[in-house]
């Protein structure tokens, strides 16, 4: 939740920062929190309400005689100061934030990987190994079904020499013969180029 109050503020430049009395940050946080209430923003967008809450602190700023310059070197103390009081003024904005950062990190990013296969390898897993055009090696797990596995499942290594694109997703896989966990690439779907 830091992270996010810190990457607002990093745009703004509010400038002299010591000078700033209790009463002016206090003021501040206030009209900010008003401000985004009254414009009845979906919390869930997490972009638009980044967008707006700033907006809305350069005009509660504005509104209370705060210069801004484009030195950032003293942001990070002030959105402290003003992220805090705004935290006690509009509690949901942050509960919102911080929702998103959790459902974010619970979601796995799937990626995509083009090349030839180059070797399939049958051990604890179906391990596929795949090359691509600028010489990289990757190395994806075959442990579940995928779009597209069906027509290799009596004799995978018939992939090998085709040219491929994998969907994969990374993963924390335990590996008996290493007793241990082991990041790794799960196929989830495959196309044959």
């Amino acid at each position: 939740m830091k992270k996010s109050i810190y990457l607002l503020f990093f745009i703004l430049s509010i400038h002299p920062l010591y000078s700033q009395t209790n009463a002016q940050l206090e003021s501040i946080a206030t009209q900010t929190c008003e401000c985004v209430n009254a414009k009845n923003l979906d919390l869930k967008n997490r972009k638009e309400v980044e967008m707006q809450l700033g907006i809305c602190l350069l005009e509660a700023a504005g509104k209370n005689n705060i210069n801004f310059e484009s030195g950032t070197e003293e942001i990070e103390p002030l959105a402290e100061k003003v992220g805090l009081k705004m935290a006690t003024k509009c509690p949901a904005i942050f509960v919102s934030f911080a929702n998103t950062e959790d459902i974010t990190q619970e979601q796995p990013t799937s990626f995509e990987v083009s090349g030839k296969i180059k070797a399939v390898e049958l051990n604890e897993f179906g391990t596929i190994v795949l090359k691509e055009e600028s010489g990289k090696e990757h190395r994806l797990l075959w442990i579940s079904y995928f779009n597209g596995s069906d027509d290799f499942v009596s004799d995978p290594k018939t992939l090998i020499n085709r040219n491929v694109t994998f969907s994969y997703e990374m993963a924390d896989i335990y590996f008996p013969k290493t007793k241990g966990y082991i990041t790794s690439k799960l196929i989830i779907g495959m196309k044959v180029n």
